[in-house]
């Protein structure tokens, strides 16, 4: 039987692995980069004057960042996804 650590672990590359799937093929690769560029990823989240906002702003990265590191995707990943993106656009 496992213990409740090996079940955790499992379920943590379970989780992994379906994310990789997910994200991992060209359809997956450009909804990436749209949920990046729409979710301020690629930009700033401050709405001046508007804090509660910018808070919002913040939360919608956050979703998106989570992404990220399930995916374990590195600061040139994202940066060569980007470029990826803008060549297509």
């Amino acid at each position: 039987m496992l213990s409740d650590e090996w079940k955790q672990r499992l379920r943590i590359q379970r989780r992994r692995s379906d994310y990789r799937a997910v994200f991992e093929g060209e359809a997956g690769r450009a909804v990436l980069h749209d949920l990046m560029r729409r979710n301020f990823v690629l930009s700033t989240t401050i709405v001046v004057g508007e804090p509660q906002m910018t808070a919002f702003n913040e939360g919608r990265r956050a979703a998106v960042l989570d992404i990220l590191q399930e995916l374990r995707m590195t600061g040139e990943q994202i940066e060569q996804l980007t470029k990826e993106r803008a060549q297509d656009e």
